[in-house]
């Protein structure tokens, strides 16, 4: 597993991360509701690429695949933090902050 700079190229597999992380990963704590309001499943394609000119944002990547990002500003705040659940619990969010921390 690698970690890069995210590319705008990126951004379809970003935004399916960040839906299937949240209606995965986090379903047991959320109603169908909640999970709808927090990451629709008609995403903004436009919204997203605002968000991300904000940020610096940091991929982990595996064999092609996108397995999870981190986005923080400037000022180091982290911003986004998400890993594909076929990901999870492998270290990759951990690498991710470590790649954020030293970049800062």
């Amino acid at each position: 597993m690698t970690e890069r700079a995210y590319q705008p190229a990126d951004l379809s597999q970003i935004m399916t991360i960040y839906r299937d992380a949240i209606h995965t990963l986090a379903a047991p704590f959320y109603d169908k509701e909640q999970l709808d309001a927090w990451a629709p499943q008609d995403q903004k394609v436009s919204r997203w690429e605002e968000r991300m000119a904000k940020v610096r944002t940091i991929v982990s990547e595996e064999g092609g695949l996108i397995a999870g990002f981190a986005s923080y500003d400037l000022a180091g705040h982290l911003d986004l933090l998400f890993v594909h659940p076929k990901f999870a619990r492998q270290g990759v969010a951990t690498r991710l902050c470590a790649a954020v921390e030293h970049e800062m």
